[in-house]
């Protein structure tokens, strides 16, 4: 009905460029981000946005949750960069050791 506030989880921060959650708003525009992450990613990032939230550097729900996402994308990022590294260096150890 025109003038009535949508209604939304309140645990999902709204985009206020659309009024709907963000994740509805990346998942139309095709952004991977929310609409592709499992629950344990959306957890850690609900959990972030949170103490994003909290700080004095804080700001719109939709902002926190995407400065989340983002913080979580580099965590993830990084940790599979030192993931690809450690191997390789057991490949080129396992190399060393069968071709002397």
């Amino acid at each position: 009905m025109a003038g009535e506030t949508p209604s939304h989880s309140d645990s999902a921060p709204i985009d206020a460029r659309t009024d709907e959650p963000v994740a509805e708003t990346a998942a139309r525009r095709g952004v991977e981000g929310e609409a592709g992450q499992d629950e344990k990613t959306e957890a850690r990032i609900r959990d972030r946005a949170y103490v994003i939230s909290q700080g004095s550097d804080a700001g719109l729900p939709a902002e926190n949750w995407l400065r989340a996402e983002r913080e979580i994308a580099q965590e993830d990022a990084i940790a599979l960069a030192d993931q690809i590294a450690q191997r390789a260096k057991e490949a080129a150890f396992r190399a060393a050791m069968t071709h002397p």
